[in-house]
């Protein structure tokens, strides 16, 4: 598939300054802005909302001449699985990448290093991912999907969430169908206050401190009784993935669950295998 148009869906809240850093990074690294368009949803009841209003308009004019734009909009505070969806179905790049406003490209060329591997699968059907510094080859955190993807399923995040286990839902499935890929070679630094790389904020207390309490434990009840879902949606975009050339070289069966992870001799990246239930604790790559 040819990547022509890449959108990053940022949800985001009382962090003018970590979005303004976060768009000045992609922009600073990326082969061609011209592609990129970063797509915002913002609270209606955010009381930064007059500095994002003025920051995305600076923004637009400075780095407007690149090529890079701005997308989104303001609605209801609907959480971030909510906020996702609406910037997904909404977008119409060739490319989504789940995005925080509290990462940092650091790696220059990764969108071209994203062609490179999207184009391996014509059909459009694949979950890549970049390495982020805390979990990395361990958990997909920020999944990247395709257009197609989205239309095929007819969503973009599951909303049934209150915050946690969309990126999961979304690598569960394309592990399923043997189409999840880890791209070890490009970082995007994830400077998380939950993992003591910055301070809280009130953001960071509204996801995961008290003003979250039992967020997490909900939503892995609600995660772990909808595997029959997941697997019909595996099974829908079987019915459009079609043999890739890069496939009939690797000899990987089309749709099915790959039995182990493998890495591409060649590019490096992981190609993991489904395991049903499996918490993914220990490394991937010391398997490999």
């Amino acid at each position: 598939m040819t990547a022509s148009t890449i959108g990053l869906m940022v949800p985001t809240r009382g962090r003018p300054a970590l979005l303004e850093r976060f768009a000045k990074s992609i922009v600073q690294t990326a082969n061609d802005p011209s592609r990129i368009e970063i797509h915002t949803y913002l609270d209606r009841d955010d009381a930064a909302l007059d500095e994002y209003a003025s920051t995305i308009e600076r923004l637009s004019a400075e780095l407007g001449p690149l090529g890079i734009s701005f997308a989104g909009g303001i609605g209801d505070p609907v959480g971030v699985p909510g906020a996702m969806n609406e910037l997904g179905r909404a977008s119409k790049t060739d490319l989504l990448i789940m995005s925080n406003d509290d990462q940092v490209y650091t790696d220059f060329g990764w969108d071209a290093r994203l062609e490179q591997e999207t184009a391996k699968f014509p059909d459009g059907i694949f979950l890549f991912w970049f390495a982020d510094g805390i979990e990395s080859d361990r958990w997909c955190c920020f999944p990247i999907v395709s257009r197609r993807w989205i239309e095929r399923l007819n969503y973009y995040a599951p909303t049934m969430f209150e915050h946690f286990f969309v990126d999961t839902w979304l690598w569960d499935v394309a592990l399923r169908v043997g189409r999840a890929h880890y791209i070890a070679d490009v970082n995007v630094n994830h400077i998380a206050a939950w993992a003591g790389k910055a301070p809280e904020d009130e953001t960071a207390l509204r996801t995961r401190g008290p003003l979250s309490a039992g967020r997490f434990e909900r939503d892995n009840m609600t995660y772990g009784t909808l595997e029959r879902y997941r697997a019909a949606d595996a099974e829908h975009l079987r019915g459009i993935m079609v043999l890739s050339d890069y496939e009939r070289v690797d000899g990987h069966e089309i749709g099915t669950p790959r039995r182990r992870p493998s890495r591409d001799p060649e590019s490096g990246t992981i190609h993991f295998d489904f395991q049903q239930h499996s918490t993914y604790e220990g490394s991937v790559l010391d398997r490999l």
